[in-house]
């Protein structure tokens, strides 16, 4: 009883950690970036003006407090100015080329062309202006700038293949790896913003983090990927008891290649309470997912729900304390070592 009251006021504390993280980011875009942005965007509409700076503004913010801060823990060492910098130009690009793919503002040959040439194609578009002040900076700001134009290229790559998930009938094999193709190559580019090593074993690893962060995001977004007609591992899958089973595979596979890499256990053991409570998000959608497919007849039907059913709003107390709660229970299940203080 006293190890799980412990390990809840472990898990509160993470939680707050990522809380202050992203208020400090937040802080970090706006004196380093927000202004430039916008400065780029004064002859577009007020609407579309507001749009392209949130979606900009949330990966900035978030790959950097999140994904950044982790990474950190596990290697012992915290970011330094350049590389916040570079992660957060990153998370800018990330959220701005999804944007350009998803609501087909571009084909194909013209992104391809963009990202080779460099050159404004459309000069209608504000945010092929933004994708080179921060492709710009970037570069100026990143150990290895030839390393990043090959994982540019292979993301572009995993994006246009991700085309199919929109227009195509696929097979949960195909989604997959799909999914997994366009997570871990989007994670193998943000460690290219460290300075550390990166060596041949913790690729395996950093891919499979960004395979399973990609199915964490598929997952927090079955009615927006729905409503927009994408299919996904998470909205195609009859039996969310199937698909947490698969999950939580994945994760202790993970966890696995996280124990053969050479990092200290001391930071190991860190990096996995984090870990664990951003995947326990994943585990409180699939808890409500069960119950809505309880009601059908036990297959999943997410085009049945709508919106209010779908969403889990983490903004709420109640699911604040279930997140936790799950997070505990992970903890215990999966055999990460409690001993070690965050």
């Amino acid at each position: 009883m006293m190890s799980n009251v412990f390990q809840f006021f472990k898990s509160l504390g993470i939680f707050l950690f990522f809380y202050g993280n992203i208020k400090k980011q937040k802080r970090f875009y706006a004196r380093h970036l927000y202004s430039d942005i916008e400065k780029l965007m004064v002859d577009i509409q007020l609407e579309r003006k507001d749009k392209l700076l949130k979606k900009c503004s949330l990966y900035s913010v978030a790959v950097p407090a999140r994904l950044g801060e982790v990474y950190c823990v596990l290697r012992g060492r915290k970011m330094s100015i350049e590389e916040r910098l570079a992660l957060t130009c990153m998370g800018g690009l990330t959220g701005l080329f999804d944007d350009l793919f998803d609501e087909n503002k571009l084909s194909d040959n013209e992104i391809t062309q963009f990202v080779e040439s460099k050159q404004i194609i459309k000069d209608e578009l504000s945010e092929l202006r933004i994708i080179l002040f921060l492709f710009s900076l970037l570069e100026k700001n990143i150990p290895d700038q030839n390393e990043l134009g090959v994982m540019i290229k292979r993301i572009l790559s995993s994006q246009i293949e991700s085309r199919r998930q929109k227009s195509e009938n696929l097979s949960l094999q195909e989604l997959e790896n799909i999914t997994s193709e366009k997570g871990g190559a989007t994670m193998l580019m943000y460690r290219l913003a460290f300075r550390n090593e990166l060596k041949e074993d913790e690729k395996e690893m950093i891919f499979q983090l960004g395979a399973i962060g990609q199915i964490v995001n598929d997952i927090f977004d079955v009615y927006k990927d729905v409503t927009d007609q994408i299919k996904t591992v998470a909205n195609q899958s009859q039996d969310i008891s199937v698909l947490k089973n698969e999950f939580e595979f994945k994760l202790k596979e993970l966890i696995k290649t996280v124990r053969n890499n050479s990092f200290p256990d001391k930071n190991t053991n860190k990096f996995f309470h984090f870990l664990i409570l951003i995947v326990s998000g994943a585990y409180l959608c699939m808890e409500n997912y069960i119950r809505l497919q309880n009601q059908t007849s036990n297959v999943f039907r997410p085009e049945m729900y709508g919106r209010k059913n779908l969403i889990c709003d983490m903004e709420k107390a109640g699911n604040v304390f279930r997140l936790i709660q799950i997070s505990v229970m992970l903890n215990k299940e999966l055999l990460i070592n409690d001993t070690i203080s965050c």
